[in-house]
């Protein structure tokens, strides 16, 4: 079923205001995808340490003592957290479609001219 079939025209209009709005687009899927892949490792002002990633830490804790889990655990943790992170790119795909659409008019002309 296509999203359009989902909302009501207000939403539509609603969310494509938002997709046209690309700083606030940004913001919020920063917001989105922070909690998947960054997981608390990128912070204001720092540089990023490319040690610390949401791969990462599925294996450590935040101090960095390793989790104890079995190698088929830490693959599924892993691939659920790939998945969550290809579904909200297929959402965000989804929202930048629909983004206000350049309408064309046709100037009227005079017929008196």
């Amino acid at each position: 079923m296509k999203i359009e079939n989902l909302l009501t025209e207000l939403e539509k209009n609603k969310l494509a205001l938002f997709s046209e709005d690309k700083v606030m687009f940004d913001a919020v899927k920063k917001v989105l995808l922070a909690g998947i892949y960054s997981n608390g490792t990128i912070k204001k002002g720092e540089e990023l340490d490319t040690n610390v990633n949401f791969a990462l830490s599925l294996l450590l804790t935040p101090n960095g003592q390793e989790v104890h889990q079995d190698n088929e655990l830490l693959g599924a943790r892993l691939r659920a957290s790939v998945e969550g992170l290809r579904f909200l790119e297929v959402g965000f795909k989804t929202l930048e479609s629909l983004g206000v659409k350049e309408v064309k008019s046709e100037k009227n002309k005079n017929p008196a001219r």
